[in-house]
This record gives structure tokens, sequence and C-alpha cells, in this order.
């Protein structure tokens, strides 16, 4: 009797596993197919080719201004089987007000899909994200210096920095991960021929 015992635990072992396994490697969130700028400060919306022969993204161009903030929407989607708990942004770059151009500040979440604007959302706190399940969230871009490192000019007007993705801080099953999403569209922040930035702050 005690052989026919043994191997339903042995069984139940190895799917423990299994599901530990897959918690630590698996990468079950993707970015929604729903996506939107905000329209506030917004320079254009392009539509760009993809060089290697993919599908032409959505790019939304907003003016560069040091300090200023940016919205975008997306949509997070858990194509797991496993519930997971979305916990806000990764690190973000080091001495990044100095160094990066543009980046993922913070998140503000609300229900989908009645949120419409920003205004309908408040600062994310750790939410559950059931398999199958979208959940909306509003990026909050922030812009950094528009100079190369030590330098006393900025980048030439008509060009940009571009970002396509953001790390996500999560959990599955109690642990811990960092991950980072496409978007499936860019963001791109721009020094405008028009009234272009010609002198580096400071």
């Amino acid at each position: 009797m005690r052989r026919w015992l043994v191997l339903p635990l042995v069984l139940v072992g190895a799917i423990a596993i299994v599901v530990v396994a897959w918690a630590l490697l698996a990468m079950p969130l993707v970015a929604g197919s729903t996506y939107a700028p905000d329209p506030a400060g917004l320079l254009a919306t392009e539509t760009t080719d993809d060089a290697n022969g993919g599908e032409a993204r959505t790019r939304y161009v907003y003016r560069h201004e040091l300090g200023a903030t940016v919205l975008t929407l997306t949509t997070i989607r858990n194509d797991g089987p496993i519930a997971i708990t979305l916990l806000g942004l990764g690190d973000p770059p080091l001495d990044a007000d100095q160094t990066a151009l543009v980046w993922a500040g913070r998140l503000l979440a609300g229900t989908w899909p009645d949120m419409v604007g920003p205004e309908d959302a408040v600062p994310l706190e750790a939410m559950v994200i059931d398999p199958g399940a979208t959940q909306a969230v509003w990026i909050v871009w922030r812009s950094g210096s528009y100079c190369p490192p030590g330098a006393a000019w900025p980048y030439l007007p008509d060009s940009g920095i571009i970002v396509s993705s953001m790390p996500l801080r999560w959990s599955i099953l109690g642990v811990p991960r960092t991950s980072t999403i496409d978007l499936q569209y860019d963001v791109e922040l721009r020094n405008p021929i028009e009234d272009p930035q010609t002198i580096c702050p400071g």
C-alpha cells in the first residue's frame, strides 16, 4: 500500500516543481492592442515603416522640454494560466534626470474599458490581473536632459529619443519578477525644427 501512496506524492511534487519553474521563467504579461496618446502636448501621430519587414508601428511625437511629463494609455494583458500581481514600474535609469532623455516615471491605473482619460486614473498600487484579463494604465513619461553628457549643445533640431518598451515589476505565486514589455507603439520626444532648443541648461 505504501508504494501506491508514494506515487501520487511523487506526481504532486513533480507538478509543483513544474509550476514553480514556470513562475520563475515564464513571461505572461503582454501589451494589449489598445493604446492612445494624451492629446495635451502631442505634436504628431506618425506611422513608421519597419525596415526589417515587420508591421508598421504608430509613433506619438511630443515636444521635448526639460522636466516635462507626457502620458500614453497602454493596456496590459495576462496571457498566462495563473493570476499575477502588477506591482509597478522597474527602476529608472541611474541619474535619469541628468543622463536620460525620457523614461517611464510612474503608472496610473483605472478600470477597463471604462477608463478614458488620465483624470479617471489613480496611482497604481498592487493590482491582481486574472488569467486572460486586461488592465489599462496611463504611463507618465518624464523627460530629462536633451543634451549629450557634458555637452554645451543639445541634439540637432528634428531629432529625438524614441522609447518602445517599459520595465514592469510584478509577482506570480508570490515570486517577484521584473520584465520589460514591448508597448506595440513608440513614444518620441523631439527637438522640433520650429523653436528648437539650442543651449543646454546649466
